[in-house]
């Protein structure tokens, strides 16, 4: 999916009878996350390389999303970091993986 089709499920969800901005976050955010799943699989690859890569290239479609949401939802600005905090806090091992890749 594009940034743009990421930031029409938020207000999808944000729209819903009881829909509040934490929750359209985790649900755009649980939709991003399995894309990477996606691209691993259509890449054909389970490299750490092209885990790199696939971490990077969705870090950049977050920061899209949230500048996008930003325009939309001015007073609800969304950590522009998320995905990044997200692995660091959940998935210590790609973590340290992404940290010790990045110092090379």
């Amino acid at each position: 999916m594009r940034a743009k089709d990421y930031v029409k499920l938020y207000v999808s969800t944000l729209e819903e009878p009881g829909g509040t901005h934490s929750g359209a976050v985790t649900v755009t955010f649980i939709a991003l996350f399995a894309e990477a799943e996606q691209l691993m699989r259509s890449r054909h690859t389970m490299s750490n390389d092209a885990l790199f890569s696939v971490v990077s290239e969705l870090d950049q479609k977050w920061r899209s999303i949230c500048r996008k949401l930003l325009k939309l939802y001015p007073d609800h600005p969304i950590n522009q970091n998320g995905y990044l905090l997200y692995i660091e806090n959940n998935i210590p091992q790609l973590h340290a993986a992404l940290q010790h890749e990045r110092k090379c």
